[in-house]
């Protein structure tokens, strides 16, 4: 199997359907510092722009809260996330890192930082970290699924899956993990198992893609032609997306989708930015997935990009 499954593993993880972790309140870490009116107002306005979509301003409530209170870790915590979602990975995991060290043993803050590891591809880092959480959350689905992923993405796949049949056993109906089980089942090769996980994540959400063009790209890699265009057109009937996308010779990238303008290089994104709310954001999946298999082609063409589309 081709370079697409790893990339699509990390791409997918930690998406808009990824499991969430829920916390159970005996487990939550007591935050030592107490915020004054004027730390608290701040950080009720951070909380209020993250609900509102506007992570900029988020950030920079956050960044007020810290001035005030430099220590206070549930602020180091927010400001990590949505750096993340600004796609600034360094500043944010250096937060988030600052926010471990405050509450060393709150999952919510180990959870953010070893997710973020892993969407920067840092697998064996996210190993240990979610191997940490595991020993506090030990029946968290959510946990599992990360775990398996990370160990997956550090070459462990029989290790990943048994972790995320685990947690597909724990959280039956939740997609991506269908979705990642049958990428990683792919990858090893074992195409019957890989196809009925993808089946599975389409049954539980008609309207999810990945799996659908994971599957159809799986076929189409197999000479299953007509298998490939039969997942390719249920796709499409599912969600027509319109995309414009500019390449030059020497592997720049420009590429709408919506109200993003993505730029990347040789297939990594170098940048993201919305053009209706004016601010950096973190690339939409489905196009930094684009732009990764567009720049794992060996040269650039129209065919190229048909056979990347399709």
């Amino acid at each position: 199997m081709r370079r697409w499954a790893a990339a699509a593993l990390l791409l997918w993880c930690t998406g808009a359907h990824a499991a969430q972790l829920t916390l159970d309140r005996d487990t939550k870490a007591k935050e030592e510092v107490t915020l004054s009116k004027l730390g608290e107002a701040y950080f009720k306005v951070g909380m209020a722009a993250e609900k509102a979509g506007v992570p900029a301003e988020a950030a920079s409530a956050y960044q007020s809260v810290l001035l005030l209170h430099p220590n206070y870790a549930q602020a180091c915590l927010r400001l990590g996330i949505v750096l993340t979602q600004q796609g600034k990975r360094e500043e944010a995991l250096g937060q988030l890192e600052k926010a471990a060290r405050l509450l060393p043993k709150d999952p919510d803050t180990l959870y953010q930082m070893a997710e973020l590891l892993l969407r920067c591809g840092a697998a064996k880092q996210a190993v240990d970290l979610f191997e940490q959480l595991l020993q506090l959350k030990p029946d968290s689905p959510a946990v599992l699924f990360q775990l398996g992923n990370a160990y997956a993405m550090a070459g462990d796949t029989d290790k990943g899956i048994a972790l995320l049949r685990d947690s597909c056993h724990r959280d039956p109906s939740n997609p991506p993990v269908h979705f990642n089980l049958g990428l990683i089942y792919a990858k090893a090769g074992r195409y019957s198992s890989a196809r009925y996980h993808f089946a599975q994540a389409c049954r539980l959400d008609p309207k999810y893609l990945p799996p659908r063009l994971a599957c159809a790209e799986m076929l189409r890699d197999r000479g299953d032609l007509r298998g490939a265009l039969t997942q390719l057109g249920a796709a499409s009937r599912v969600e027509p997306k319109q995309v414009e996308l500019w390449m030059s010779k020497d592997g720049r990238a420009r590429l709408r989708e919506g109200s993003q303008v993505i730029f990347g290089s040789h297939g990594k994104i170098t940048r993201a930015f919305d053009i209706k709310t004016r601010t950096t954001v973190e690339a939409e999946e489905h196009a930094a997935f684009l732009l990764e298999k567009l720049g794992a082609a060996e040269e650039f063409s129209l065919d190229t990009i048909v056979k990347v589309v399709f």
